[in-house]
């Protein structure tokens, strides 16, 4: 089965649609997944960046609940997805995930082995 950039998006936000379900299953539509992929010109590591904020700017009115003995710690949502962001932001920052690795150079150590590329 061949993925789309759709659904390889979703995977990078968490929000696959489940089996026998619909996009109406998750926070974002079709609609809104194409947007955040068109938005990014295709990169799909910037659409996760723009997606990861959308998701904590969602979570940022959600608060811990204490019900009794229960607790719902529903602020640390908005903390998980802000670590996303941060780290797409890094994946975009450092050019990972970009698979043109012409013209760059680097150096490998394997065990004894070592080669400069």
């Amino acid at each position: 089965m061949a993925f789309t950039d759709s659904d390889r998006l979703r995977k990078k936000l968490g929000e696959m649609i489940p089996a026998d379900g619909t996009a109406s299953d998750t926070m974002f539509s079709d609609a809104q997944i194409l947007d955040m992929i068109a938005e990014a010109g295709g990169d799909l590591n910037r659409a996760a960046w723009i997606g990861w904020q959308q998701k904590a700017a969602e979570y940022a009115n959600l608060v811990t609940v204490s019900e009794g003995n229960s607790q719902r710690n529903m602020s640390d949502l908005y903390k998980q997805a802000m670590a996303m962001v941060k780290h797409y932001r890094d994946v975009l920052d450092n050019g990972m995930g970009d698979p043109d690795l012409e013209g760059r150079r680097g150096h490998v150590v394997i065990g004894k082995i070592s080669r400069s590329i």
